[in-house]
């Protein structure tokens, strides 16, 4: 943990994705109390920012969590296409050819 609180920069993907477990929630919170106004924190998530305290057993800890993150925050919402589109829609209309390598004589 001490490792992690004096990382300079640690970038939380899919955040909320799965719940946090009884204890998981614990140390997440310690995590971002003991880097709080420290070090930089990137978390992204699918969610919209008002459903992060979902992810918590202990709301009580959830919502304290959140305040530190929310407080001096920059948040930025990206809207438009995912970059994931399925293949069969995205090779719609066109032809791949694989080819073979060139091979050295």
């Amino acid at each position: 943990m001490q490792t992690l609180i004096r990382v300079p920069l640690i970038i939380i993907d899919d955040f909320g994705l799965k719940p946090l477990k009884p204890g998981q929630d614990e140390d997440f919170h310690d995590l971002v109390a003991e880097r709080y106004e420290r070090t930089a924190t990137v978390i992204t998530s699918n969610l919209d920012f008002t459903e992060w305290g979902e992810a918590f057993p202990n709301k009580l800890l959830g919502a304290s969590t959140l305040d530190r993150i929310r407080h001096a925050a920059y948040r930025l919402v990206l809207d438009g296409k995912s970059y994931r589109t399925p293949r069969g829609e995205a090779e719609a209309g066109k032809s791949v050819v694989a080819k073979a390598p060139k091979t050295a004589k």
